[in-house]
């Protein structure tokens, strides 16, 4: 076996490689070029992510929403997907808090949600002055659901036509729409990042 002497220096800057691969673990002997930021990381993760994983597959359908989230810092893997209803939902829980949020991601296609909430807002006024004004009305009580801003399904003929003007109000203020593109806008402020730090 071939002895092979080397310098102090060399021996010291051999050991540190070693500590060093330990801790990145890689070795490399060319300088190392600066981590690349944990937001692009995260971007690539994402990708990752969608092309490989079984819910991935399913995200896949959708780039529309996998671009939202990369351009937003959308952690996807922290994310749970389910369907409700007839639509593909994804719900997570804000950081601090233990409410769920709700985001029909399927149906995302790039729609504008800035200034979402506060529309939402006062459509949703709109919608809680005409319900209080059918609570106040004792003949018209019954059409009403106490535990929420919402109607029966009471087919009595003044239910049908309190009905009738509530979904009136509805897509004349476009809550439907509103409440959904809030919900984009919830995704985007609330929604569980990939840590920059």
């Amino acid at each position: 076996m071939k002895k092979f002497i080397i310098s102090e220096d060399e021996r010291s800057r051999i050991l540190s490689m070693h500590e060093s691969a330990t801790k990145r673990q890689y070795l490399s002997e060319q300088g190392v070029s600066a981590p690349a930021s944990t937001a692009n990381k995260g971007v690539e993760q994402n990708n990752f992510y969608v092309k490989n994983d079984k819910t991935g597959k399913i995200l896949s359908q959708n780039p529309k929403f996998v671009e939202l989230a990369n351009k937003n810092n959308i952690n996807l893997r922290l994310l749970k997907f389910s369907k409700i209803g007839d639509g593909n939902t994804v719900m997570w829980v804000p950081e601090g808090t233990n409410k769920y949020h709700y985001f029909g991601w399927k149906d995302y296609n790039g729609q504008n949600y800035a200034g979402a909430k506060q529309k939402e807002e006062k459509a949703f006024k709109k919608l809680q002055e005409y319900y209080s004004s059918v609570v106040k009305n004792p003949s018209l009580k019954k059409c009403v659901r106490p535990d929420r801003v919402a109607l029966t399904d009471n087919k009595q003929q003044e239910c049908q036509a309190v009905n009738q003007q509530f979904k009136k109000i509805e897509k004349d203020t476009n809550y439907n729409n509103l409440k959904y593109l809030s919900s984009i806008q919830d995704f985007v402020e609330l929604g569980p990042k990939w840590k920059t730090a």
